[in-house]
């Protein structure tokens, strides 16, 4: 292992540590405070849900485990790999009519359960990633 690949990870470890910290702060909708250029930092409230797709399950640092209580896990079980769709664009203009309605649908009905209901297949991949 090499100087350069150690302090790599000694990076990682201390980016992992302050992206949990400033995840846990939004998702638990503290204060922020936002510098922004030449006028003075915006501090407020973060109305926001992180959507986050991964091969694997992020590695944050996390010791209260917080953070991986607040995660949705769906995990994809088929790939597309070698049977890509190169018209799915094509395809789905079409559609875009029926694919905003459905979207808006689905927006309406989170802000109404507020991610009360977590699916059944979640569940496992939940508990594993608050391990």
């Amino acid at each position: 292992m090499t100087s350069k690949t150690k302090s790599n990870r000694s990076a990682t470890r201390a980016d992992q540590a302050a992206i949990a910290e400033r995840l846990l702060a939004i998702s638990g909708e503290d204060a922020i405070s936002i510098p922004r250029k030449h006028l003075i930092d915006w501090t407020g409230k973060l109305p926001t849900r992180f959507l986050i797709l991964a091969n694997e399950l992020p590695r944050l640092t996390d010791s209260s485990g917080a953070l991986s209580s607040r995660f949705v896990i769906l995990q994809t079980r088929r790939s597309f790999y070698g049977e890509e769709d190169v018209n799915l664009t094509d395809r789905l203009m079409g559609e875009l009519p029926s694919i905003l309605n459905w979207a808006i649908e689905g927006y309406h009905r989170l802000r109404e359960h507020a991610l009360a209901h977590v699916p059944s297949c979640a569940t496992p991949h939940c508990t594993e990633a608050a391990t």
